[in-house]
């Protein structure tokens, strides 16, 4: 039965995805309207968010495979499932990264690997209930040691991979305990590949393995606890029906179109939004 109401919140129910992670820690606000309001339309998305996951099940393809058509590939069989995709563009990115050693086929163990992860509630959350992550990861690679990695590949061309993995570092550490607890092996964070590195004025073939395209998270496991605290405070505060807005440049790709309209939705969801 379908029960919207702030205390089902990240519940077994609502899982909350690892890649809405950051949004909520930034937007407790939007989180909690999301969450209540179902007359909210979905993102459909746009070329950039096509064109990434064209990137992406290419990239899977060509891991699982070896075959140096993979893009071709994937559009001859999903491409209807990614309509708004600029192909030529993702080429720019699938061909060199097929060209890096780094990233030979039987560099990835897995790729698309559906994880999920349970967390206990915050001391302050009013329902005590356990907190329900699930979502899908991008790559698993194996260190020298052996150990799983957790490694995620981001076709942004406006931000540096530095940047990219700190705004992604609270999604990589769910990742990474919801690996470990599904798979039930040491599970450790590895980091972001910055795709669009291979395309940036100057940068070495990618045959040479250049620098500028694998960023390393500098925490581990036992960490990624510590920054999922974050995540539980604001599970919290959401489940409490006292959610605060968060503005800001990410106003701007968030379905409920700014301030002038997420207040108001506030009030209509019945959240505690001061008059």
């Amino acid at each position: 039965m379908s029960d919207p109401s702030p205390t089902t919140f990240a519940t077994a129910d609502y899982p909350l995805r690892p890649s809405s992670l950051p949004l909520l820690i930034r937007c407790a606000l939007r989180a909690a309207v999301m969450h209540s309001d179902a007359d909210l339309p979905a993102d459909a998305g746009g070329v950039a968010t096509d064109t990434g996951s064209a990137v992406h099940a290419a990239v899977e393809w060509w891991h699982a495979t070896g075959d140096a058509d993979a893009l071709a590939k994937i559009r001859g069989t999903l491409g209807a499932k990614f309509p708004r995709a600029d192909w030529d563009d993702a080429g720019r990115f699938v061909t060199p990264y097929t060209l890096d050693p780094r990233n030979a086929p039987a560099s990835v163990e897995r790729c698309e690997v559906p994880v999920a992860l349970t967390l206990p509630a915050a001391d302050n959350d009013p329902t005590g209930e356990s907190i329900r992550i699930a979502g899908t990861l991008d790559q698993l690679r194996r260190d020298a040691d052996g150990v799983l990695q957790v490694w995620d590949v981001k076709t942004s061309r406006t931000v540096g991979g530095w940047v990219l993995l700190h705004n992604h570092a609270i999604q990589l550490a769910a990742y990474t305990l919801a690996a470990a607890q599904t798979l039930r092996e040491q599970v450790e964070p590895g980091g972001i590949i910055r795709a669009y590195g291979y395309r940036v004025r100057g940068a070495a073939g990618p045959e040479t393995s250049p620098d500028g395209i694998f960023f390393h998270a500098s925490w581990n496991s036992s960490s990624s606890l510590l920054l999922l605290d974050a995540v539980r405070t604001a599970v919290a505060v959401v489940r409490s029906g006292k959610p605060l807005p968060g503005p800001g440049e990410w106003c701007q790709w968030c379905p409920l179109g700014g301030l002038e309209n997420c207040l108001l939705r506030a009030r209509a969801s019945s959240l505690a939004v001061t008059p």
